[in-house]
């Protein structure tokens, strides 16, 4: 495998987090809004506004991305979310509930037998 090094571009580094950190956000959002994009949108802009959302975020500009991305397409009723969009709310939240699993012990635990190989005595086959 070959790695090509070149300088650390802090400002694309600080876009790209704010992008993650803002799809996060809308992410969540929109799970509590039950995959309703245009009130989830509506949402952040109230808390932009209120000062929860920090301005720094251009939302229309993560509206536009959220189009040519095509998580959403436009329909009659309003902005709706796509297959695309469905699977990455769908992995988010996955992700989500794994990352708060954390890993049991070794499984000291005792059991009415041992060993995958032995047949259970107390079944009776």
């Amino acid at each position: 495998m070959k790695f090509i090094y070149s300088e650390w571009n802090e400002q694309l580094y600080q876009a790209l987090k704010d992008l993650s950190d803002l799809m996060a956000i809308y992410h969540y959002l929109l799970m509590r809004m039950n995959g309703d994009v245009e009130e989830t949108l509506r949402l952040m802009e109230r808390l932009q506004q209120q000062g929860v959302l920090d301005e720094k975020y251009d939302l229309e500009q993560f509206k536009d991305m959220l189009k040519n991305s095509e998580m959403v397409h436009q329909t009659q009723q309003g902005l709706k979310l796509s297959p695309k969009g469905e699977r990455g709310l769908r992995k988010d939240a996955f992700n989500q509930i794994f990352e708060r699993m954390k890993a049991s012990g070794k499984g000291n635990h005792p059991l009415p037998y041992e060993g995958a190989a032995l047949k259970n005595p107390a079944r009776k086959t």
